[in-house]
């Protein structure tokens, strides 16, 4: 039987955290992406493995191309083919007035949020249809915590229909709540914890 391997991005903490620790207990190998806590990053891919999924961590800026090239491919080095991605990391930004707030943090806000959804999207698509995988095509450009760019929506339809296409369901995640308790997951209790790509 083949191994289930899931890419999350944001994993770290908050939901992506919350996640990592599901998917294990759902039978998946995981992929703990992260930016900056690599310490919170062990702690989560840790809980993964004391539930008997392996877990590998990856420190990669979503936003960069090269960084989302080597989170895939140390995944499948790591772990084996990817099957599936959840595209969680994202920021938010400062907490501010918009009138005040630097250029430069509007395009970080868009190239983490936009650009780096569709990069990691688009590298675990092409992984999986060069496999002819026909499932687990889900989550490709959904977000795992918040709602969804504009600029993705239109994508996802296209996803849809050239997923299908090419022998894949093609389907998209959209927002949803992620089950945990005092952190971590659990079935028929809810919260609202952030999960941002700066973890």
């Amino acid at each position: 039987m083949k191994r289930l391997v899931t890419v999350v991005t944001g994993g770290s903490r908050g939901i992506g955290a919350a996640v990592c620790r599901r998917l294990a207990e759902d039978g998946h190998d995981v992929v703990v992406g992260y930016v900056r806590d690599a310490g919170a990053a062990d702690e989560v891919a840790a809980d993964v493995r004391r539930v008997g999924a392996r877990a590998v961590t990856v420190r990669a800026d979503t936003s960069v191309e090269a960084e989302v090239e080597r989170l895939f491919e140390t995944a499948e080095r790591e772990l084996g083919p990817v099957t599936g991605l959840v595209n969680n990391a994202a920021v938010s930004g400062p907490l501010g007035r918009l009138t005040d707030t630097d250029t430069d943090v509007l395009r970080r806000v868009v190239d983490v949020n936009l650009t780096g959804t569709l990069l990691c999207a688009r590298r675990a698509a092409q992984l999986m249809t060069a496999r002819g995988e026909r499932r687990d095509r889900e989550h490709l450009l959904g977000r795992g915590h918040a709602r969804q760019p504009r600029g993705v929506r239109p994508l996802r339809r296209h996803e849809g229909r050239g997923g299908r296409a090419h022998g894949g369901p093609g389907q998209g995640a959209g927002p949803g709540r992620c089950p945990r308790q005092r952190g971590r997951a659990r079935r028929g209790r809810h919260g609202d914890a952030r999960g941002d790509g700066r973890s």
